[in-house]
């Protein structure tokens, strides 16, 4: 006898027939030969019936099978979330589609975000230490993460505690740097390691530009903060607009 595996995609506010046809597809071409699909159509045809009738007649007809397979817009739709819900809770073993949709210009797209100066300050700090991280730099990249930990996990203890800690930190940092890097205190594989990395530090570049350009005066000129970004990624130079406050 075949396993069921009942197919949970979004209906409501949706094209009926258009989602039907999606079900089928999925029954006929997605699902292994050797299962079952049910879709919520074969086990309620009326859809002109209460919500309610619906919901509670598909989540029975969940409950009976051996798996749900979930489209990958479940998220958009109530009903899917309340049947990702009950599969959980009932222990039934989830399988989710990939989505598969293309966009032709997804990767020349541009877009816009908007933060306020603590949260620019975050991004800049979180792209600094990742792209450090990335390329090795664990006692520079962590340093200040490590020592806000020691503070807050150790509060109690004393000046001399804190710093025996951190040096046992250090020394497994170093270890770790050594073991996965092959790279000795002090050094780093730096720009052109990874790419990915190179376009972090582009990004945390501008950023500490835009925020000491927005600083007022008296400030200084010769940090590293006050000098335009060299770009070292594959990607081109992030932009940031101060808006007006009626903007």
């Amino acid at each position: 006898m075949k396993k069921k595996i009942y197919i949970s995609l979004p209906i409501s506010g949706r094209d009926l027939e258009a989602v039907k046809q999606r079900a089928n597809y999925i029954k006929e071409s997605v699902i292994a030969d050797d299962y079952e699909g049910v879709t919520p159509f074969d086990i309620c045809p009326d859809s002109t019936l209460p919500y309610s009738e619906l919901m509670g007649r598909d989540i029975a007809g969940l409950m009976e099978c051996d798996g749900v397979l979930f489209d990958f817009d479940w998220n958009e739709s109530k009903g899917c979330r309340i049947e990702m819900a009950v599969a959980r809770n009932c222990n039934i073993p989830v399988y989710k589609l990939a989505d598969e949709r293309v966009v032709e210009d997804a990767d020349t797209r541009l877009f816009t975000i908007t933060l306020n100066k603590r949260q620019l300050e975050l991004l800049s700090e979180a792209s600094d230490c990742h792209s450090r991280n990335t390329c090795g730099q664990l006692d520079v990249g962590l340093e200040e993460v490590i020592e806000k930990a020691i503070t807050r996990t150790y509060s109690t203890a004393d000046f001399d505690k804190r710093h025996e800690i951190s040096e046992k930190v250090k020394t497994l940092l170093r270890e770790v740097k050594s073991l996965a890097w092959n790279l000795g205190p002090g050094s780093n594989k730096g720009v052109k390691y990874d790419d990915g990395a190179d376009i972090l530090f582009d990004i945390h570049q501008v950023i500490r530009h835009h925020l000491w350009k927005i600083k007022p005066e008296p400030k200084y000129h010769y940090t590293n903060d006050a000098a335009e970004a060299i770009i070292f990624g594959s990607q081109p130079a992030i932009t940031i607009k101060t808006l007006a406050r009626n903007e």
